[in-house]
C-alpha cells in the first residue's frame, strides 16, 4: 500500500473500547484518526480444526470484517502486561459484552477454548463469568501463551465485545487517564496494525503520537467530555457520542480523570 492510499484509511480503535483496525473513509484527510469498532465472536460449533473458522471476527463501523486470531488476543494481553505498570498498575483488562440486536444477555456464556486438542482428545476450556455490567475479566497469564481462542454460546453476530481497561473506582463516565492509555495500546495490539500505520505514527506509536487523532465513543449521547487539569473541553463530533482524546499530551497526568456528562 502506498502512502497516498494509506492516508485514505482510518485507524479504527476500540471505543478506545474496541479493536483498532483500518477502514476506508473516502477522501484523504490531514491525519489518520481512530474510531470505534466491535469484536464479533464465533459461536462454539463443536470440534473443529485450528483454521480461520475458529477465529474471532472484528467488525468495523462501516461493516468491514477483519479476522482476530488467537495470536492477536495474545498480543493484546502482552500489550496490557507491558504497559499497565507505567500507566495503570491497579487496572484490570475486561471484555465488555453487548448484544448486537439489543436482546437479553442473561444466557450469554463467554469462555476461552484451547486451540489444540488435549491428550484426552478434548479441548480445554476456561469460563469467563460475566458480572452485573456484562463484563468478564480476561485471564491475561493464560492468554499470553497464544493458545486460546475467545468463544461464546451465541450465534455468530449475536454479541459484540470490546476491551475495557478500568482501575478500581473508575467507570465509563469517570475514568483514569492512564487507563485509557493502556486501553489504546491493547486496542492497537488487537488490530496488529500494518507497517505503514506504524511508520506514520512514529516511534511513540499511535497512542503517543500527535500525528494520530484518537477518537472514542461514549455508550450514549453526551453533552461534555472533560479532563481534569486540561484547559478546554474535549471536542465532541456531530453524532453526539464520538469525541477526541489527547492521549499523546504528556502534560496530562495518568491520574487525571476523563469525565463525561450524559444527556
Amino acid at each position: 500500500m502506498n502512502l497516498n492510499a494509506f492516508t485514505r484509511k482510518t485507524a479504527t480503535a476500540a471505543g478506545l473500547l474496541a479493536a483498532v483496525l483500518l477502514s476506508s473513509t473516502g477522501p484523504a484527510s490531514a491525519e489518520p484518526t481512530a474510531a470505534s469498532a466491535d469484536a464479533e465472536l464465533s459461536p462454539d460449533s463443536g470440534p473443529a480444526d485450528a483454521g480461520d473458522s475458529d477465529d474471532i471476527v472484528v467488525v468495523g463501523d462501516n461493516g468491514n470484517l477483519f479476522r482476530l486470531t488467537a495470536d492477536s488476543l495474545r498480543d493484546a494481553a502482552r500489550a496490557y502486561s507491558q504497559h499497565r505498570g507505567t500507566f495503570a498498575p491497579a487496572a484490570s483488562l475486561f471484555l465488555q459484552v453487548e448484544a448486537a440486536d439489543g436482546s437479553s444477555l442473561d444466557d450469554v456464556e463467554l469462555y476461552l477454548r484451547a486451540r489444540r486438542l488435549g491428550a484426552d482428545g478434548d479441548r480445554q476450556g476456561i469460563d469467563l463469568p460475566l458480572d452485573a455490567n456484562h463484563r468478564a475479566v480476561l485471564p491475561v497469564d493464560q492468554v499470553l501463551s497464544g493458545q486460546w481462542e475467545l468463544r461464546t454460546n451465541r450465534a455468530r453476530g449475536g454479541i459484540r465485545i470490546r476491551p475495557l481497561v478500568l482501575s478500581p473506582g473508575s467507570s465509563l463516565a469517570d475514568r483514569r487517564f492512564g487507563d485509557l492509555r493502556v486501553q489504546c495500546r491493547v486496542s492497537i495490539a488487537f488490530s496488529r496494525l500494518s507497517l505503514p500505520m506504524r511508520a506514520l505514527a512514529g516511534a511513540l506509536g499511535p497512542c503517543g503520537s500527535s500525528r494520530v487523532t484518537l477518537l472514542t465513543r461514549a455508550s450514549r449521547p453526551i453533552t461534555t467530555a472533560t479532563v481534569t487539569g486540561y484547559p478546554a473541553p474535549l471536542p465532541i463530533r456531530d453524532d453526539g457520542v464520538t469525541y477526541a482524546v489527547p492521549l499523546h499530551d504528556q502534560t496530562i497526568s495518568n491520574e487525571a480523570r476523563l469525565r463525561l456528562t450524559y444527556r
